[in-house]
């Protein structure tokens, strides 16, 4: 039977750093290293209850997100042309907006793309990588701890909730790594991971519903199933109804956007 005493705020026995007791009397346990960045995303692939173990300081959150924000820069970057292309079209056939609403936004896109330089186009893909950042991570972040605190009964800090979304997207990081020289190459932004690929090049709402089981991005749900069990301190199948259930919520609010006339305007 383990005996070994299980503090509330660390997943490993202790809190880190505080003193534990054996049998002789009283002792103080040295501070536990933290496992480093590189370290986390191996066992994430390998054993990804271990990619999630205390202790969990600041580069538990911070480094993923870095990491992330620098990809969603550099995807921006090098695919830049092949998105405006894609807006383009967008705007020269989507019948849902008269002739004069299409001739004004291609006016305004191009525009804006002669006045861009290669400084403010970094800038507002750094500034709006951040807030992209915001609205994924750290709000996304809020209800999740909500939901593993409150709706599960679990004891999750909301910083370790926001690591786990960060560490959980590394696999789709690896999509972009995958996908940005193929897109480069075949010159094209549909390039899916995913039963996607399979749909009609126009598959319309098909290409939506197919989207949702892209393979990396059902990879990040598992991830963050098992890292929310390991940071609240609760079962991987009750973390999986809510993690579930924050997909499901996703896919509704993706098919209300895919059926408006501004669906096109992103790939």
């Amino acid at each position: 039977m383990d005996l070994t005493p299980r503090s509330p705020h660390d997943d490993n026995g202790f809190a880190d750093g505080q003193a534990g007791t054996g049998g002789g009397g009283s002792h103080t346990l040295p501070p536990e290293s933290e496992p480093n960045f590189f370290d986390r995303v191996g066992n994430l692939f390998t054993s990804p209850r271990r990619a999630f173990r205390s202790p969990r300081r600041l580069s538990f959150w911070l480094i993923p997100l870095l990491v992330i924000l620098v990809v969603n820069v550099v995807h921006g970057l090098l695919l830049q042309d092949l998105y405006s292309e894609w807006f383009l079209e967008f705007a020269e056939t989507n019948t849902a907006f008269s002739e004069e609403q299409r001739a004004a936004m291609i006016e305004a896109f191009e525009a804006k793309a002669d006045a861009g330089t290669s400084v403010t186009t970094i800038l507002q893909s750094v500034g709006g990588g951040i807030g992209s950042l915001g609205f994924a991570f750290f709000l996304v972040g809020l209800f999740y701890m909500l939901g593993v605190n409150f709706g599960l009964a679990g004891s999750a800090r909301y910083l370790d909730i926001v690591g786990v979304l960060g560490l959980s997207s590394m696999a789709v990081v690896l999509r972009e790594i995958i996908t940005i020289p193929l897109k480069l190459s075949q010159q094209t932004l549909a390039i899916y991971t995913g039963p996607a690929a399979f749909a009609p090049h126009d598959g319309g709402m098909l290409s939506t519903v197919l989207g949702f089981f892209d393979i990396f991005d059902i990879a990040r749900l598992v991830f963050i199933t098992i890292g929310l069990s390991v940071v609240g301190k609760i079962s991987t199948s009750r973390t999986a109804i809510l993690v579930v259930a924050f997909w499901i919520l996703g896919c509704g609010f993706k098919l209300i956007w895919a059926m408006t006339p501004f669906a096109g305007m992103t790939p």
